[in-house]
């Protein structure tokens, strides 16, 4: 079983959640939504990936059980419109991945339209499963209401796990 932890508002949770187990009518993932309130509880969970959606500062009381879940996990996935300030410790094996508006990001998204997504992938990825997805531009499908961030960590996750 693979275990993805989101640290996001309710509803970006609920859609990436539904959104992606949806499409690939899988059962070996688990989806956790992380707080303030229950980060505690997820201090011994073995995550592989952890996405964060949302300012940390709430969560700052809660660094040593925050530190605890980032050293165990294999992906990193980061909103870098967001300012915030994470530590990891050099010896730890993270692939982190950034994404936004940012152009330093690894995903940037480039254009918003009325239905699709520019983004554009800054360097190469190794992959879960060792792939290697090249640099360069990609199309994705946008469902407005819900916001471009939601459909890049769907595209990130579809990336690493499929």
């Amino acid at each position: 079983m693979v275990f993805i932890g989101l640290i996001a508002d309710k509803s970006e949770y609920s859609y990436i959640e539904s959104i992606f187990l949806n499409e690939h009518n899988n059962k070996k993932f688990k989806f956790f939504h992380i707080t303030e309130q229950n980060i505690e509880n997820f201090q011994n969970i073995k995550f592989d990936t952890v996405i964060i959606m949302k300012k940390l500062d709430k969560l700052s009381n809660e660094i040593t059980a925050l530190t605890k879940v980032f050293k165990q996990i294999n992906y990193l996935i980061c909103n870098t419109d967001i300012p915030n300030e994470i530590e990891i410790e050099d010896k730890i094996h993270t692939k982190i991945i950034t994404y936004g508006f940012n152009s330093k990001a690894t995903i940037v998204i480039s254009s918003v339209g009325e239905e699709k997504l520019l983004v554009d992938v800054q360097r190469d990825l190794v992959l879960n499963d060792g792939r290697t997805l090249e640099s360069g531009e990609h199309i994705l499908k946008y469902k407005k209401p819900h916001n471009p961030y939601e459909e890049i960590v769907i595209f990130i996750l579809n990336l690493i796990y499929y």
